[in-house]
């Protein structure tokens, strides 16, 4: 036998019969299409996966079927002696080299035949059924096994052949005979009624293109084919293989609407304020993250997040992290090319948690805490694209979590070391996470202040003026509220440096007559801090939302205008007593006296806020002891690993007051996590 050498290679495009081949394939695309077995082959497993002109000893068209088998085909259009010793001369080398296994079929496919090669195919299938075989076809046998012999196959692969050949006489050229086979397969089950020969068509010029491509296929691929050809299909989740699969892309493709409308939207509605979500152009691309300790420069939050893939992203209190977030998300749902999005507040995890560890949890069960369990269709859709690494998992509000936090991680993190590596993954929190995060094994980013903050509040000014009207929609008045505002912005830079606090001053201002504005900033958060509250408070009581919860809602909205006044004081080096660690402290009162008693308390004080005071004493309401605080700023700086004098108030990460005046660095830094190589994911979408 000669030396085996591989199928010709590049021969699809210049051959007469690659229309044949072509066919061939069309058929059995059309079956996988509707996810049933091919009738003329052995295997009652629907096709899988379709190669034409593979690298193998039988080229023409290999079939992998679903269960683990596969079909070798060489296709001829005529059925003559050279071309048979040609396929018999490949069968032998597949069957040596163990390319065919048993189980596989060999198969020669021609689109016209002779009565000798129908004989030799009646045989084969006779000898294959147990039968007895007559004269003839005995003798048919005998001449295929020494043709066989011929290239020196031994008994044991003699036989192996003889149960793996087959000879098929299809024809699924235009007007073919079994072209009318597969547009009727096609036909009012994968496209409308009266579809069928165009799809047909439309898989046949795809085949051929793919063997002159000389690349793969399966069903995505094959539904792609007829999409291409802006053919209809029918949706329906209990149909065809085919017809499922265009159920659940329609279900991703609506999912992918709703949040691309989300893109670049301030939601001005969540304020509770009366107003409507405002649409600020080019918001997401103004997001900016940085490497910590990094001067804030340009780096923008979109591109890290495409180029990194996976990453942790802090940010202070009121920074908009969670509006960062969602933003990223519908982002990526408004291009098809990226990862699907599937968003998340990580405190919904919490209920399907187990009461005691190791804490676990999976896949399913995320998709279904993201979007609910309503759409069947789309959960399925979803969880298999987070199985296959092409979605963006972004998990919001780490810090939210409180007493559960490291729970979450050791889940989180669990169900990360177990889905690939492919998958693009967004955490968010506050800088106060970050030792419990070490386990997540992220690069860890900081959210910076959006770089057109200025144009964004500008615009907010003039959406409130619209949406107000009367008085509002004059110049005189839009004026006035702006020469405030630059007023305001020279006069106090600490408190507009806050996109959220920025965004309730601005309000503020539009919602009271100048006289009334404050001038101080002791005066000016207080206001701030009472309106928020209340409006809060009114929503919560009014609404049964799970954001609204009141066992997360007093403490979050509380710590956040506590962090937030001591991150815009002036003088952030005066010690303040160590604050326990959220979910540690004593009950609280309602959110609405918590708020106000804040404000008042905050007048109250001489200096407070002020620009020489730095010191923010916020209280409970009357009867509950002074919540401790924090040196400004003194979580992000451990955190980091910054060095850092130590004042006679401070404490260590461990809760235990150091000797005074000595220095200390943070001995557990935060990792880098494990740094993914910068990349452009599918086809380098922007």
């Amino acid at each position: 036998m000669q030396m085996a050498k591989r199928g010709a290679l590049g021969g699809a495009s210049n051959e007469a019969g690659a229309n044949h081949r072509a066919g061939v394939a069309a058929l059995i695309a059309a079956y996988g299409l509707l996810g049933e077995p091919v009738p003329w082959l052995r295997s009652d497993t629907r096709p899988v996966l379709l190669r034409m002109e593979a690298d193998l000893h039988v080229d023409d068209v290999v079939v992998d079927l679903s269960d683990g088998t596969r079909a070798f085909m060489q296709a001829k259009l005529t059925a003559g002696s050279k071309a048979f010793e040609d396929t018999v001369d490949q069968w032998c080398r597949s069957v040596t080299s163990n390319e065919c296994r048993p189980g596989d079929e060999l198969l020669f496919v021609v689109a016209r035949t002779t009565k000798t090669f129908e004989n030799l195919a009646d045989a084969l299938d006779v000898r294959r059924s147990g039968a007895s075989l007559t004269a003839s076809a005995a003798k048919h046998i005998d001449q295929l096994r020494q043709l066989a012999a011929a290239h020196g196959l031994d008994e044991l692969a003699l036989q192996r052949l003889l149960d793996a050949a087959t000879i098929r006489a299809l024809d699924a050229r235009d007007n073919g005979p079994d072209e009318a086979l597969g547009s009727a397969c096609l036909n009012a089950a994968v496209v409308p009624a009266g579809h069928g020969q165009a799809a047909f068509r439309a898989l046949r010029a795809a085949a051929r293109a793919q063997a002159e491509q000389r690349t793969t296929s399966d069903l995505a691929v094959w539904r792609s084919w007829l999409t291409a050809a802006q053919l209809p299909l029918i949706a329906d989740a209990a149909g065809t293989a085919a017809a499922r699969l265009e159920a659940l892309e329609q279900a991703v493709r609506r999912y992918r609407e709703e949040w691309s409308q989300k893109q670049d939207v301030l939601p001005l509605a969540d304020l509770g304020l009366g107003l409507t979500s405002m649409t600020v152009p080019g918001m997401t691309r103004g997001l900016r993250a940085t490497t910590p300790g990094r001067d804030a420069g340009r780096d923008r939050l979109a591109d890290t997040v495409r180029r990194q893939g996976r990453l942790f992203l802090v940010g202070r209190p009121g920074a908009g992290k969670t509006v960062a977030s969602r933003a990223i998300a519908a982002r990526w749902a408004a291009n098809d090319r990226a990862p699907i999005p599937v968003w998340l507040g990580l405190r919904d995890l919490i209920p399907l948690l187990p009461a005691a560890g190791p804490y676990r949890i999976a896949a399913r069960d995320v998709v279904q805490a993201a979007v609910g369990d309503t759409q069947p269709l789309l959960n399925e859709a979803l969880l298999a694209r987070i199985e296959q690494g092409h979605a963006l998992l972004v998990l919001d509000a780490l810090d939210e979590t409180l007493d559960r936090r490291d729970a979450v991680v050791e889940a989180v993190a669990d169900l990360l070391g177990r889905l690939p590596e492919t998958l693009d993954v967004l955490v968010t929190s506050r800088h106060s996470c970050l030792r419990s995060a070490t386990l997540l094994q992220l690069p860890v980013y900081e959210l910076q202040a959006p770089w057109n903050l200025h144009d964004t509040l500008d615009q907010l000014l003039s959406v409130v003026a619209e949406q107000l009207g009367g008085p509002a929609r004059t110049d005189e008045w839009t004026t006035q509220r702006r020469a405030r505002i630059a007023h305001s912005r020279r006069a106090e830079p600490d408190l507009w440096s806050v996109p959220l606090l920025a965004t309730l001053v601005v309000l503020l201002i539009t919602q009271q007559p100048a006289h009334a504005v404050p001038s101080s900033r002791a005066a000016l958060l207080t206001d701030v801090i009472d309106s928020s509250v209340r409006l809060w408070e009114m929503r919560r009581a009014a609404s049964a939302s799970p954001d609204t919860a009141s066992e997360v809602t007093a403490d979050v909205l509380l710590d956040c205008f506590d962090d937030i006044a001591r991150l815009v004081a002036a003088d952030g080096s005066h010690p303040l007593a160590a604050r326990p660690r959220c979910g540690q402290r004593p009950p609280a009162a309602t959110l609405g006296q918590a708020g106000r008693h804040s404000g008042r308390s905050g007048t109250a004080h001489s200096g407070a806020l002020g620009r020489h005071g730095g010191r923010v004493p916020l209280r409970r309401a009357t009867g509950h002891p002074h919540r401790p605080h924090t040196p400004l700023r003194r979580d992000r700086r451990s955190a980091l690993g910054r060095q850092k004098p130590i004042g006679a108030h401070d404490m260590d990460e461990r809760g235990r007051r150091p000797t005074p005046g000595i220095r200390t660095t943070c001995r557990e830094p935060v990792t880098r996590g494990r740094q993914r190589p910068h990349r452009l994911r599918l086809g380098q979408w922007r």
